[in-house]
C-alpha cells in the first residue's frame, strides 16, 4: 500500500463536534462530584454574558479553561479518563457536523487526519476512540506520578495550534503539499494559513474577516443547510 504522505488537519470542538469538549467534561465533573458545585456558579456569568449578547464567547470559553484548571488541581486522572468514558463521549460522541464529517471520509483516503483541540487532552484522545484520526492533540496538564493534577498547564494547545501541526510535519518527515485545514475560530488562523486548501467553517468573526480578506472557502451549516459564502 502507498504511504500517505499528505495531511489534512482539523479543529475539533465547533468544527466537527457540535458541543465543545472542556465544557461537557466539565459539567460531567461536577455531577459526579470530581469538581465541587461552586465550579458552575463560576462560568455563569460568562455564560450569561454571551447567551444575552453582552460578552463574547470566547470570553466564556476562557472563562471556562480557567475554572477548569483551578480545580483539576489535586484531582485523579483515572476519575476524569472514567467520567469521559462512562458519561461524555458515549453521550455525545454522535453529535457531528454533516459537512466536516463527510470531508473527513474523503480526505481519509488520501490524507493523513490530525486534530488539533484547545480541549484537555485526555478528552480529546477519548473522543478519538471513535473519530480514529491518525494523531489527536490537545490542551496538557501535568499529572505526576502518583496520577495527580499539578493545575499546571505543559501545553495549551489553542494557542499553539501552528507550532504543533509543523512539529508534527517536521517529526514525520511530510510536507504542506496539497494539505487541507478546517477550523471555526480565530485561534485556527496560524494553521488555516500554512496549508493549501483552507476551510472555514461556522466562523467567528475574527475568523470571518480574516477568510474574506484572504480569500478563503466559508462554509456555513445550519439545522439542515449547507451553503457557502462567497
Amino acid at each position: 500500500m502507498k504511504r500517505k504522505n499528505k495531511i489534512a488537519v482539523f479543529d475539533i470542538d465547533g468544527t466537527i463536534f457540535r458541543e465543545t469538549l472542556i465544557i461537557e467534561l466539565m459539567k460531567s465533573l461536577i455531577y459526579h462530584k470530581v469538581f465541587p458545585r461552586k465550579a458552575k456558579k463560576e462560568i455563569e456569568g460568562e455564560y450569561f454574558a454571551w447567551v444575552n449578547q453582552k460578552g463574547t464567547y470566547q470570553a466564556y470559553i476562557d472563562e471556562v479553561l480557567r475554572v477548569y484548571n483551578k480545580y483539576i488541581k489535586g484531582c485523579k486522572n483515572k476519575d476524569v479518563i472514567r467520567v469521559l468514558r462512562k458519561d461524555v463521549i458515549p453521550y455525545f460522541k454522535d453529535r457531528i457536523y454533516v459537512y466536516t464529517t463527510n470531508l473527513v471520509k474523503k480526505l481519509r483516503k488520501t490524507h493523513i487526519l490530525v486534530s488539533i483541540s484547545g480541549s484537555p487532552q485526555e478528552a480529546v484522545t477519548e473522543y478519538n476512540r471513535y473519530l480514529k484520526f491518525d494523531a489527536a492533540f490537545g490542551t496538557v496538564f501535568e499529572v505526576t506520578s502518583k496520577g495527580k493534577y499539578t493545575g499546571k498547564i505543559i501545553l495549551d494547545a489553542a494557542k499553539k495550534k501552528d507550532k504543533i501541526l509543523k512539529d508534527f510535519i517536521e517529526q514525520n518527515n511530510l510536507s504542506l503539499e496539497g494539505s487541507w485545514g478546517i477550523g471555526d475560530s480565530h485561534v485556527d488562523i496560524g494553521f488555516l494559513e500554512m496549508v493549501e486548501h483552507p476551510i472555514v467553517f461556522n466562523p467567528d468573526l475574527d475568523l470571518y474577516k480574516v477568510a474574506r480578506r484572504k480569500k478563503w472557502k466559508i462554509v456555513v451549516e445550519k439545522k439542515d443547510t449547507i451553503y457557502r459564502i462567497k
